[in-house]
Protein backbone atom coordinates (compact mmCIF):
# COMPACT_ATOMS: atom_id res chain seq x y z
CA UNK A 1 0.00 0.00 0.00
CA UNK A 2 1.41 3.36 -1.21
CA UNK A 3 -0.37 6.33 0.40
CA UNK A 4 -1.01 9.32 -2.51
CA UNK A 5 -0.22 13.07 -1.12
CA UNK A 6 -1.28 16.64 -2.19
CA UNK A 7 0.71 19.24 -2.75
CA UNK A 8 -0.03 20.02 1.14
CA UNK A 9 1.59 16.63 2.24
CA UNK A 10 -1.86 15.30 3.15
CA UNK A 11 -3.51 11.74 2.54
CA UNK A 12 -5.93 12.26 -0.52
CA UNK A 13 -5.89 8.25 -1.71
CA UNK A 14 -3.35 5.03 -1.50
CA UNK A 15 -2.30 3.17 -4.18
CA UNK A 16 -1.93 -0.57 -4.05
CA UNK A 17 0.70 -3.07 -5.97
CA UNK A 18 0.18 -6.91 -6.71
CA UNK A 19 3.09 -8.61 -5.22
CA UNK A 20 2.43 -11.96 -7.57
CA UNK A 21 1.84 -12.25 -10.81
CA UNK A 22 -2.17 -11.48 -11.63
CA UNK A 23 -4.12 -8.23 -13.03
CA UNK A 24 -4.86 -5.43 -12.32
CA UNK A 25 -1.15 -5.14 -11.41
CA UNK A 26 -1.94 -1.79 -10.09
CA UNK A 27 -5.37 -0.46 -8.20
CA UNK A 28 -5.58 2.94 -6.65
CA UNK A 29 -8.35 4.44 -4.35
CA UNK A 30 -11.95 5.09 -6.05
CA UNK A 31 -11.94 8.73 -7.66
CA UNK A 32 -13.23 11.55 -4.92
CA UNK A 33 -13.71 14.90 -4.94
CA UNK A 34 -9.93 15.50 -3.35
CA UNK A 35 -8.85 12.70 -5.67
CA UNK A 36 -8.36 12.27 -9.49
CA UNK A 37 -6.01 9.88 -10.46
CA UNK A 38 -5.25 11.77 -13.59
CA UNK A 39 -4.21 14.79 -12.36
CA UNK A 40 -2.04 13.55 -9.79
CA UNK A 41 1.77 12.11 -9.45
CA UNK A 42 3.08 10.02 -7.26
CA UNK A 43 5.62 11.47 -4.55
CA UNK A 44 5.33 14.97 -6.23
CA UNK A 45 5.38 16.43 -3.03
CA UNK A 46 8.62 14.96 -1.77
CA UNK A 47 10.31 15.89 -5.52
CA UNK A 48 8.89 18.93 -6.54
CA UNK A 49 12.08 20.96 -4.45
CA UNK A 50 14.65 18.82 -6.51
CA UNK A 51 12.47 19.42 -9.39
CA UNK A 52 12.54 23.03 -9.45
CA UNK A 53 16.41 23.05 -8.11
CA UNK A 54 17.37 20.60 -11.00
CA UNK A 55 15.40 21.98 -13.69
CA UNK A 56 14.47 17.68 -14.29
CA UNK A 57 11.95 15.62 -13.28
CA UNK A 58 11.92 12.14 -14.21
CA UNK A 59 8.94 9.96 -14.90
CA UNK A 60 9.36 6.50 -13.69
CA UNK A 61 5.99 4.02 -14.11
CA UNK A 62 6.21 2.73 -10.86
CA UNK A 63 5.71 3.49 -6.88
CA UNK A 64 8.54 0.80 -6.51
CA UNK A 65 10.85 2.34 -9.06
CA UNK A 66 9.97 5.99 -7.55
CA UNK A 67 11.05 4.73 -4.06
CA UNK A 68 14.44 3.14 -5.25
CA UNK A 69 15.52 6.49 -6.95
CA UNK A 70 14.53 8.22 -4.05
CA UNK A 71 16.66 6.07 -1.85
CA UNK A 72 19.95 6.32 -4.81
CA UNK A 73 19.39 9.81 -4.56
CA UNK A 74 17.32 10.73 -7.49
CA UNK A 75 14.91 12.95 -5.31
CA UNK A 76 13.49 14.26 -8.58
CA UNK A 77 11.31 11.48 -9.53
CA UNK A 78 7.34 10.97 -9.98
CA UNK A 79 4.99 8.20 -11.12
CA UNK A 80 1.56 8.45 -12.49
CA UNK A 81 -0.09 6.29 -10.50
CA UNK A 82 -0.43 3.16 -12.11
CA UNK A 83 -2.20 4.63 -15.11
CA UNK A 84 -0.84 5.82 -18.95
CA UNK A 85 0.58 9.50 -18.76
CA UNK A 86 -2.25 12.30 -18.67
CA UNK A 87 -2.31 16.00 -20.66
CA UNK A 88 -2.80 17.06 -17.14
CA UNK A 89 0.19 14.94 -15.52
CA UNK A 90 2.43 16.24 -18.30
CA UNK A 91 1.34 19.63 -17.47
CA UNK A 92 1.97 19.17 -13.70
CA UNK A 93 5.71 18.43 -14.58
CA UNK A 94 5.88 21.73 -16.34
CA UNK A 95 5.17 23.43 -13.51
CA UNK A 96 8.26 22.78 -12.09
CA UNK A 97 10.90 21.93 -15.57
CA UNK A 98 10.78 22.74 -19.26
CA UNK A 99 11.28 19.09 -20.61
CA UNK A 100 10.90 16.16 -18.06
CA UNK A 101 12.35 12.64 -18.61
CA UNK A 102 10.23 9.97 -19.30
CA UNK A 103 12.15 6.65 -18.08
CA UNK A 104 9.82 3.59 -18.14
CA UNK A 105 10.95 0.21 -18.26
CA UNK A 106 12.83 -1.15 -20.65
CA UNK A 107 10.40 -4.40 -21.72
CA UNK A 108 8.74 -3.82 -25.03
CA UNK A 109 5.45 -2.70 -22.73
CA UNK A 110 7.43 0.25 -21.34
CA UNK A 111 8.63 1.52 -24.87
CA UNK A 112 4.92 1.47 -26.35
CA UNK A 113 4.19 3.29 -22.92
CA UNK A 114 7.12 6.37 -23.99
CA UNK A 115 5.44 6.52 -27.26
CA UNK A 116 1.89 6.97 -25.87
CA UNK A 117 3.59 9.28 -23.44
CA UNK A 118 4.94 11.25 -26.53
CA UNK A 119 1.97 11.64 -28.54
CA UNK A 120 -0.03 12.82 -25.99
CA UNK A 121 2.58 15.47 -25.41
CA UNK A 122 2.27 16.39 -28.99
CA UNK A 123 -0.92 18.21 -29.53
CA UNK A 124 0.32 20.38 -26.29
CA UNK A 125 3.65 21.61 -27.15
CA UNK A 126 4.54 25.02 -26.09
CA UNK A 127 8.14 26.95 -27.15
CA UNK A 128 10.36 25.91 -24.04
CA UNK A 129 8.17 23.04 -23.14
CA UNK A 130 8.99 19.25 -24.25
CA UNK A 131 9.93 16.14 -22.86
CA UNK A 132 12.79 13.76 -23.42
CA UNK A 133 12.88 9.91 -23.39
CA UNK A 134 15.24 7.33 -22.09
CA UNK A 135 15.20 3.74 -23.32
CA UNK A 136 16.42 1.35 -20.67
CA UNK A 137 18.17 -1.53 -22.14
CA UNK A 138 15.85 -4.70 -22.36
CA UNK A 139 14.29 -6.04 -19.25
CA UNK A 140 15.76 -3.58 -17.07
CA UNK A 141 13.31 -1.14 -15.34
CA UNK A 142 14.96 1.56 -13.00
CA UNK A 143 14.95 -0.31 -9.68
CA UNK A 144 16.82 -2.82 -11.46
CA UNK A 145 19.32 -0.36 -12.80
CA UNK A 146 19.88 1.17 -9.31
CA UNK A 147 20.01 -2.42 -7.81
CA UNK A 148 21.82 -4.63 -10.36
CA UNK A 149 24.13 -2.18 -12.05
CA UNK A 150 24.39 0.93 -10.22
CA UNK A 151 23.41 4.75 -9.60
CA UNK A 152 26.14 5.65 -11.87
CA UNK A 153 24.95 3.66 -14.51
CA UNK A 154 21.19 5.15 -14.39
CA UNK A 155 22.71 8.45 -14.31
CA UNK A 156 24.93 7.84 -17.37
CA UNK A 157 21.43 6.67 -18.89
CA UNK A 158 19.87 9.98 -18.23
CA UNK A 159 23.13 11.49 -19.50
CA UNK A 160 21.72 10.15 -22.82
CA UNK A 161 18.40 11.52 -22.92
CA UNK A 162 16.85 11.95 -26.38
CA UNK A 163 14.66 14.91 -27.23
CA UNK A 164 11.08 14.69 -28.27
CA UNK A 165 12.03 15.60 -31.78
CA UNK A 166 14.74 13.16 -32.02
CA UNK A 167 12.26 10.52 -30.81
CA UNK A 168 9.38 10.71 -33.07
CA UNK A 169 11.73 10.65 -35.84
CA UNK A 170 13.29 7.76 -34.94
CA UNK A 171 9.92 6.07 -34.20
CA UNK A 172 8.47 6.70 -37.45
CA UNK A 173 11.55 5.69 -39.49
CA UNK A 174 12.50 2.39 -37.16
CA UNK A 175 12.33 -0.35 -39.59
CA UNK A 176 10.94 1.41 -42.22
CA UNK A 177 11.88 1.11 -45.65
CA UNK A 178 12.51 4.07 -47.71
CA UNK A 179 14.12 3.15 -50.66
CA UNK A 180 11.78 4.24 -52.82
CA UNK A 181 9.86 7.61 -53.56
CA UNK A 182 6.54 6.45 -52.78
CA UNK A 183 8.00 4.77 -49.59
CA UNK A 184 9.44 8.17 -48.60
CA UNK A 185 6.17 10.37 -49.25
CA UNK A 186 4.34 7.69 -46.84
CA UNK A 187 6.96 8.86 -44.32
CA UNK A 188 6.30 12.20 -44.86
CA UNK A 189 2.56 11.80 -44.96
CA UNK A 190 2.77 10.35 -41.71
CA UNK A 191 4.85 12.87 -40.07
CA UNK A 192 3.02 15.44 -41.46
CA UNK A 193 -0.34 14.05 -39.79
CA UNK A 194 1.34 14.10 -36.25
CA UNK A 195 3.21 17.62 -36.66
CA UNK A 196 -0.24 19.31 -37.60
CA UNK A 197 -1.72 18.17 -34.28
CA UNK A 198 0.83 20.66 -32.50
CA UNK A 199 -1.27 23.18 -31.21
CA UNK A 200 0.88 26.31 -30.97
CA UNK A 201 1.48 27.61 -33.79
CA UNK A 202 5.08 28.49 -33.62
CA UNK A 203 6.29 25.27 -32.21
CA UNK A 204 4.75 23.76 -35.28
CA UNK A 205 6.29 25.82 -37.43
CA UNK A 206 9.49 24.56 -36.64
CA UNK A 207 8.64 20.99 -36.31
CA UNK A 208 7.61 21.31 -40.13
CA UNK A 209 11.21 23.31 -40.99
CA UNK A 210 12.72 20.26 -39.10
CA UNK A 211 11.26 17.48 -40.59
CA UNK A 212 11.80 19.29 -44.09
CA UNK A 213 15.25 18.99 -43.21
CA UNK A 214 15.28 15.49 -42.44
CA UNK A 215 13.86 14.99 -45.33
CA UNK A 216 15.75 16.40 -47.66
CA UNK A 217 19.09 15.05 -45.83
CA UNK A 218 17.45 12.05 -46.27
CA UNK A 219 16.67 12.13 -50.08
CA UNK A 220 20.21 13.37 -50.82
CA UNK A 221 21.66 10.33 -48.69
CA UNK A 222 19.82 8.08 -50.97
CA UNK A 223 21.25 9.77 -54.33
CA UNK A 224 24.62 10.35 -52.74
CA UNK A 225 24.48 6.36 -52.47
CA UNK A 226 23.02 5.64 -55.41
CA UNK A 227 25.77 7.93 -57.10
CA UNK A 228 28.34 6.55 -55.78
CA UNK A 229 27.50 2.79 -56.24
CA UNK A 230 27.16 4.01 -59.76
CA UNK A 231 30.64 5.78 -60.25
CA UNK A 232 32.02 2.45 -58.40
CA UNK A 233 30.55 -0.11 -60.72
CA UNK A 234 31.45 1.73 -63.89
CA UNK A 235 35.47 2.61 -62.78
CA UNK A 236 35.69 -1.21 -61.03
CA UNK A 237 36.13 0.64 -57.54
CA UNK A 238 34.84 0.13 -54.26
CA UNK A 239 31.95 2.79 -52.55
CA UNK A 240 33.57 5.83 -50.52
CA UNK A 241 32.76 4.95 -46.83
CA UNK A 242 30.45 7.01 -44.96
CA UNK A 243 32.69 9.86 -43.62
CA UNK A 244 33.51 10.39 -47.32
CA UNK A 245 29.91 10.57 -48.33
CA UNK A 246 29.50 12.94 -45.64
CA UNK A 247 31.36 15.24 -46.27
CA UNK A 248 30.63 15.59 -50.21
CA UNK A 249 27.34 16.36 -48.98
CA UNK A 250 28.30 18.60 -46.82
CA UNK A 251 30.60 20.82 -49.77
CA UNK A 252 27.22 20.18 -52.01
CA UNK A 253 24.89 21.82 -49.47
CA UNK A 254 27.37 24.97 -49.18
CA UNK A 255 27.96 25.41 -52.93
CA UNK A 256 24.03 24.93 -53.55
Amino acid sequence: MFPILNRRRRVIAFGWRLLEKGEPKYLNSPETSLFHKGEQLYALPSAVDTIRKKNQAILVEGYMDVIALHSAGFTNAVAPLGTALTENQIRLLWQGCDEPIICFDGDMAGRKASIRAMNRAIPILTPGKSLQFVFLPEPFDPDDMIRKKSPQAFQEALNNAKTLAYTLWNTLTDGRSLDTPERRAKLEKDATDIITKIQNEQVRAYYMKDLKKKLWQLEHRKHAQRSSLSFGEAQGISSPNADLLAGRMLLAYLIC
